[in-house]
């Protein structure tokens, strides 16, 4: 069977199971039975499947047709331009976390500014090391790895309390080729010693209420424990917040990814527990609060 005849059936029997974005999927998952970039895939169009991988395309089918997500079947996404290997364990990443990426990165830059004019100044060497990021809630490493593959001089230590989400991080630093990431077993705080320039956090913020909600790919087949923010949905997020303060330098940024209308409750959080700082809340494409960034007022 050509490729073309074999995208033609799985797209049709993904429609049939009523799938979310059937088309996406299949090409996605033929990419990966073909071991080409997705966008490859209409170029062998032509080509004749071999029966393995006519099975292997068969089993992804079968799995997606069940609702799991392509890039739990296929076990790795993009981001940020590179890739991660994913698992039952972590959540997939999404690309509304690249704004959180890119303002943190924006934070980096005012640090390395600071440094840059102050080793004029005292002609201090190698300051740019100096600048220190934590990650809370690091899942699969990719907010810690995107930062690290944008800035290599800086210093990082990344967190998660489930050591099988460490251990998918530190699998994506190893195959990013990132090296300046210190990786800890950590609920929030609790194993973090020192204070940091730049601290990021990507917590659970769903209402407990709201899981069984969400699509099928998502309650059933990620990890509850990085989606379930307890009964208004940010729980966990008055609790680092109450924390965080201990853990941030003078001068310091925080960056929490948030969901929909959460903005107005953070801000109130940090009234109550950082006094002295403000926040500014990003929105994503879609106008919904995704990004909560604080810092001294």
């Amino acid at each position: 069977m050509k490729v073309k005849e074999a995208l033609s059936r799985s797209i049709l029997e993904l429609k049939k199971a009523k799938v979310e974005g059937p088309i996406s999927s299949a090409h996605v998952l033929m990419a990966d039975v073909l071991g080409v970039r997705k966008e490859e895939v209409l170029v062998s169009s032509e080509r004749v499947l071999s029966g393995l991988e006519l099975k292997k395309l068969k089993n992804y089918i079968d799995q997606r047709k069940n609702h799991k997500s392509v890039w739990h079947i296929v076990g790795r996404v993009s981001f940020w331009g590179l890739d991660f290997f994913v698992s039952s364990d972590v959540l997939v990443p999404r690309p509304e976390t690249e704004i959180l990426v890119q303002e943190a990165l924006g934070a980096i830059s005012n640090f390395e500014f600071r440094i840059s004019n102050s080793n004029q100044k005292s002609e201090t060497k190698n300051q740019k090391s100096k600048i220190s990021i934590l990650d809370v809630g690091t899942g699969s490493g990719t907010i810690a790895i995107a930062l690290a593959s944008e800035s290599p001089e800086i210093k990082l230590t990344a967190v998660d309390k489930s050591p099988k989400a460490i251990k998918v991080a530190q699998k994506n630093a190893k195959y990013n080729k990132i090296k300046n990431i210190k990786f800890i077993e950590s609920d929030l705080f609790s194993s973090v010693k020192g204070r940091f320039d730049i601290i990021c956090a990507n917590l659970p913020y769903i209402p407990s209420e709201e899981i069984g909600l969400l699509p099928v790919e998502v309650c059933c087949y990620e990890p509850h424990l990085a989606l379930d923010g307890g009964s208004k949905g940010l729980e966990i997020y008055e609790k680092f917040l109450s924390g965080v303060g201990k853990y941030l330098k003078p001068e310091g940024f925080v960056f929490c990814e948030i969901g929909i209308n959460q903005g107005k409750k953070i801000k109130k959080m940090i009234k109550k527990y950082l006094p002295g700082f403000r926040c500014i809340i990003k929105r994503d494409l879609a106008e919904i609060d995704r990004v909560a960034i604080i810092l001294k007022s």
